[in-house]
């Protein structure tokens, strides 16, 4: 989460130099250096269109053809999707038996032992 932020601060920022510079040029530069060739941007899908309204012009643009799918229509079928076939709830643990072993396995629970949720049913078993 603190990734997010950094980067979501770094994206302001940008454009926020991005508003101040006058030239086209040192907006290409600061674009690609600050954000197009950052490591954490490499395998994601990102296009930019900065557009002056006074110039009736865009000042920089990339990958600004393209299609892109908001994150926000995705995640509604996806919340669909996981409500119908997940149910209201998901196991916690895994439990087997083996002959005289009983094996216990975490799921991977997210919410398991932080205190923000008070309800712990893993712990009552």
């Amino acid at each position: 989460m603190n990734i997010l932020k950094a980067y979501t601060l770094s994206l302001l920022v940008l454009f926020a130099a991005l508003a101040s510079c006058s030239s086209q040029s040192r907006i290409n530069k600061s674009a690609q250096h600050n954000l197009i060739n950052s490591a954490a941007l490499k395998t994601a899908h990102v296009g930019i269109s900065i557009y002056d309204l006074q110039k009736d012009k865009f000042l920089y643009n990339h990958n600004a053809e393209k299609y892109f799918v908001p994150a926000s229509n995705t995640k509604i079928p996806t919340c669909f999707l996981a409500m119908k076939y997940l149910g209201d709830s998901l196991p916690g643990l895994k439990v087997t038996e083996l002959d005289d072993k009983l094996i216990v396995k975490g799921t991977g629970d997210p919410t398991l032992l932080d205190p923000e949720f008070k309800h712990q049913p893993v712990l009552i078993f």
